[in-house]
């Protein structure tokens, strides 16, 4: 009917209005589980008043379940980037990113009943931060950032697209500036619009967020306490946080670190010096090398299995966790379609994490041994096997689809 009336509407862009209005569905619908538990769940619009609304209570993971199937199945009908012209578009909107953010939450609550939900929620976590790292590119190539920039970024940020702070002088605070007041910062994935697009593009602000916390134009419902403000003004080194002399103004949000210009005014990063992201202990360092090393290829290279015995853990004194990288540093080496960790875990059980990057299906795999997952990063859990022969079997069987 809409393609009907404007023929500009097309199949893709009904997709992608389906997977949005079924995110925002289903991230209603995980804020209530997580606060009230057990919730009536329906997915039927209610549009008369003769329609039952007095539902039963339906279990949280029956909900959860619900909830990551529906996701599931728009992911790749949501748009993946908006216009650069409409930044306010790529945080504001449901995007493919936002999506997958949900899920890698809603599998790792899924993982407090199931395991598998941990290799889930991995999986989804790293299209996250592998997407924001594809946009942080395009942002260094069109801006031409200097190579001596670009290396002290990626030694201070360990590549991860991070918002930028200052690393001299007294004035920080370009972190939270960008992060809560500017808003649609890089680090950003989705987030409720406070003021209207700059650009004029037509993002509007969210009318129930800006009444209640104020916008460019005006001051919120909810503003700062009067006392609070008062007892900063008669103190002047208590500036750190609030910035006194817009006196018309008691939105807490908007006295922070919105004007750089003023002494003071900015709040202090935390974190001001370099700091460490993905730090290993010695004993997952070494856990996690020696795994690596031991790994096997099949297949003219497109398998790759490591086997993490319990000799192996108790040598280098790890823990059954402090492997938990090796899987996809296996499927990240070039023309391995599929790989596999196995590890013994105590109690006769073998835990085995699978990834892969082409057409090779790890959750249907995964099936065969009692597991489940994703496409591309399943696990299963198994007891009563031999690791060795474990192995050659999982080799014999992926190799029929490699």
């Amino acid at each position: 009917v809409v393609a009907e009336k404007d023929p500009a509407y097309t199949q893709g862009d009904l997709g992608a209005t389906i997977a949005e209005v079924t995110a925002l569905r289903s991230l209603s619908y995980f804020y209530l589980i997580r606060t009230f538990r057990d919730v009536p769940f329906s997915r039927e619009a209610f549009t008369d008043d003769d329609q039952k609304m007095d539902l039963p209570a339906t279990p949280f993971y029956e909900v959860l379940d619900n909830l990551i199937g529906d996701l599931r199945n728009v992911e790749e009908m949501a748009v993946k980037r908006y216009p650069e012209t409409q930044p306010f578009y790529q945080t504001g909107r449901i995007t493919q990113d936002a999506i997958r953010a949900m899920l890698c939450e809603m599998y790792l609550w899924k993982g407090a009943v199931d395991p598998i939900g941990y290799d889930s929620c991995v999986y989804y976590a790293e299209e996250v931060i592998k997407s924001k790292k594809e946009l942080n590119d395009e942002y260094e190539k069109k801006h031409r950032l200097s190579a001596d920039t670009k290396a002290a970024l990626e030694v201070r940020l360990n590549g991860y697209p991070l918002v930028n702070d200052n690393l001299t002088g007294t004035y920080f605070g370009n972190y939270y500036e960008e992060l809560f007041v500017e808003g649609a910062s890089k680090e950003t994935v989705f987030e409720l619009v406070y003021d209207d697009e700059k650009a004029g593009n037509g993002m509007l602000a969210n009318g129930a967020v800006s009444s209640l916390y104020g916008h460019s134009n005006g001051t919120g419902l909810l503003v700062g306490s009067k006392y609070l403000k008062e007892d900063i003004e008669a103190d002047y080194s208590k500036r750190v946080i609030f910035e006194p002399e817009q006196k018309n103004k008691l939105d807490a949000r908007l006295y922070v670190n919105c004007d750089g210009t003023k002494d003071n005014s900015p709040i202090l990063k935390l974190a001001a010096r370099s700091f460490e992201i993905d730090m290993k202990t010695p004993s997952e360092f070494a856990i996690s090398s020696a795994a690596c090393s031991s790994a096997e290829f099949f297949c003219e290279g497109r398998l790759a299995i490591v086997k993490v015995t319990t000799e192996m853990f108790n040598k280098y004194g790890a823990g059954h966790d402090e492997i938990s990288d090796v899987v996809s540093r296996l499927r990240d080496v070039g023309g391995v379609e599929f790989a596999c960790v196995l590890r013994e875990v105590g109690n006769d059980t073998i835990r085995g994490n699978l990834r892969s990057k082409t057409s090779f299906d790890c959750s249907v795999f995964a099936e065969q041994y009692g597991g489940g997952g994703h496409k591309r990063a399943a696990g299963f859990s198994i007891k009563g096997r031999q690791i060795d022969e474990l192995a050659d079997e999982i080799i014999k069987e992926a190799s029929k689809f490699l």
